[in-house]
């Protein structure tokens, strides 16, 4: 098999396996968000069905969860400054997160309950998001270390 084909064929396996891996990443995240509790029982049950595992105290597995996306968002932010022509795309991704992070906070605190934490956490987000969009607008047009020049648009 000549290089190309085999770089194809590898390109074909990673684009499956990671678009797999978004899907299911998807379906997960609206599981939590929708029904929270439902999810972490079913997960207890198949636990209890394996062997006698005791629950998790109450709110670690967010706290676990919680602390992952800190450590992703504290990389994409570290990578980004790193070399910013270069990590453009990694902009689009810290952005998307900090605006999933800021829409579902408002929209917790207008339609579940108005608590401060909600509105504080959909102000510093979505102003994350804006400075973050103001670097990638920034960096339009911007070489990357390969001389490509860079655009403001999200990577396709």
């Amino acid at each position: 098999m000549t290089d190309t084909r085999q770089r194809t064929a590898r390109e074909a396996i990673a684009r499956g396996v990671l678009g797999a891996l978004a899907f299911a990443f998807a379906v997960t995240g609206v599981g939590f968000l929708v029904f929270p509790e439902a999810v972490l029982e079913g997960i207890e049950r198949v636990g209890r069905s394996i062997g006698p595992f005791p629950s998790a105290p109450g709110g670690r597995f967010w706290l676990i969860l919680a602390f992952a996306y800190m450590i992703l968002v504290t990389f994409l932010a570290g990578l980004s400054a790193w070399r910013p022509s270069t990590f453009r795309p990694m902009l689009w991704a810290l952005m998307a997160g900090k605006l999933a992070s800021s829409l579902t906070a408002l929209a917790f605190f207008m339609l579940d309950h108005p608590a401060f934490i909600y509105l504080l956490n959909f102000l510093v987000d979505g102003g994350i998001v804006l400075l973050v969009g103001l670097c990638a607008w920034f960096l339009r047009g911007q070489p990357d270390a390969d001389g490509n020049s860079g655009s403001s648009a999200p990577p396709r």
